[in-house]
């Protein structure tokens, strides 16, 4: 049922969506600052750090497929040295719903995401990957 639960949410935005298509055709590009952290399981603390985000995708009527790019620099908070400083990648591909609307347009969203942290263990690369669904949604102006 997990796995079923996004794609059942995304159906019925779908059919939601469906009735009244706005008028959100076109590339989109998109651009932002990112705050990223991650916490690892029986690590001490919270590594946290700051990246970009980039986003292209095209829409078609309420459907907008896109891809977006996220890339942070964390580090673990130890001030001695930069050797605990790693990146971590983010991936979505994914898309929007368009609800009809005229100045203001609400969508929902959906992707599946991959996830990479590269770290230097020791003198050693060590990559922790992973990967899941994305759910959210907004309104664009």
């Amino acid at each position: 049922m997990k796995r079923a639960t996004p794609v059942l949410l995304l159906g019925i935005a779908v059919l939601l969506g469906s009735g009244q298509a706005s008028a959100q055709s076109g590339l989109f590009l998109g651009a932002a600052a990112d705050a990223s952290a991650l916490s690892i399981e029986d690590a001490d603390g919270t590594d946290t750090g700051v990246g970009v985000s980039l986003t292209t995708g095209y829409g078609m009527g309420f459907l907008a497929p896109y891809v977006k790019l996220t890339v942070a620099q964390l580090s673990s908070g130890d001030d001695d040295d930069d050797a605990d400083d790693y990146t971590l990648g983010h991936l979505d591909l994914g898309a929007r719903i368009h609800f009809s609307g005229d100045r203001l347009v609400p969508y929902a969203s959906g992707a599946y995401t991959f996830q990479l942290a590269r770290l230097d263990q020791r003198g050693e690369d060590m990559d922790l990957k992973g990967s899941g669904f994305t759910l959210g949604g907004g309104v664009l102006l």
